[in-house]
């Protein structure tokens, strides 16, 4: 049978990279004796579809793990792996797929983050909302073939709300998130504090996913 957990990535979780999440994932399926389907051919490893990477320092209200397993209940599994997992990973829910159901693929569009920005004391929304209409927000990264390509993230990004309090602002920011479109959440804030004037010198004090837009 397929199930889907859903989990949350919290606390010390932030430093830990996909792959060794991966590897967490793993022992501590072995650890709850919850047996899971495993690939054949000459290296065989367990059947899990993860959310596409969440990069380190970012935390996470909803990631995803598909999985298959002869476990008949999904109660018990979830009561076992929340054993089994170590602090920092919670679990909100784990369901079996029916036939019918979305592929994490074909499911995932865009997400949610909060981002935290500290240093912008003198910040207010409307100007930060009028800063960030007319501006391009563009974002130089290393290509396939080593070489520097800049590309515009506003094409990766829907709605973006900007709060800003007395000592910080947060911003609301709708990303690309899904296995073939990805807008790394660090990389906006970093070119949001250098492109918008009145978050220029802030620093990003932290960054969270919290919530998921399904597909068109």
């Amino acid at each position: 049978m397929k199930y889907r957990l859903s989990y949350q990535k919290n606390d010390s979780m932030i430093y830990v990279s996909h792959l060794d999440l991966q590897r967490i994932f793993q022992r501590s399926f072995r650890r709850a004796l919850v047996p899971v389907e495993y690939s054949t051919g000459f290296s065989p490893h367990p059947r899990f579809v993860y959310s596409p990477p969440l990069p380190l320092f970012v935390s996470s209200a909803c990631e995803f793990l598909d999985f298959e397993s002869i476990e008949g209940k999904a109660d018990d599994i979830q009561k076992k792996l929340a054993n089994a997992l170590p602090k920092g990973i919670a679990i909100n829910s784990l369901a079996p797929l029916g036939e019918h159901e979305k592929s994490l693929k074909a499911l995932l569009y865009r997400a949610e983050f909060h981002i935290m920005l500290e240093g912008a004391a003198n910040a207010k929304n409307d100007d930060l909302k009028l800063c960030y209409e007319l501006a391009e927000m563009p974002f130089e990264k290393i290509g396939k073939k080593k070489k520097a390509v800049v590309t515009n993230l506003k094409q990766g990004a829907g709605s973006v709300r900007f709060e800003a309090g007395a000592a910080c602002v947060s911003v609301y920011a709708e990303l690309d998130a899904s296995f073939d479109k990805l807008v790394r959440p660090s990389a906006f804030a970093q070119t949001l504090c250098e492109q918008l004037e009145p978050l220029k010198g802030a620093a990003v004090a932290s960054i969270r996913k919290i919530g998921l837009i399904q597909a068109p």
